[in-house]
């Protein structure tokens, strides 16, 4: 598993679902920039970057910009994140 060496926690104000932006430094050579935390129904959650595109049809989507490929990673990516956040 990667070794997240730096995880950066940037709250926005406001009353929205949105709580915090997250930057996580992986290994001391990635940086992954730009993680939200909302808060859900069932608690906090991260959210990968995305960008809005256009489909052929016209309608709009989102599609990430990086994202764990197993659920392993996107749990511990989640668990470091959400601990350094509740330590706010």
């Amino acid at each position: 598993m990667s070794n997240f060496t730096n995880i950066q926690i940037n709250k926005v104000g406001g009353e929205g679902n949105l709580k915090a932006f997250a930057n996580v430094t992986v290994n001391d050579d990635i940086v992954l920039t730009g993680i939200k935390i909302f808060e859900g129904n069932n608690g906090l959650f991260i959210a990968m970057p995305s960008k809005k595109y256009k489909n052929k049809e016209g309608e709009e989507k989102y599609q990430d910009i990086f994202f764990p490929i197993t659920s392993e990673a996107r749990t511990a990516l989640q668990e470091v994140i959400l601990e350094e956040y509740k330590k706010l």
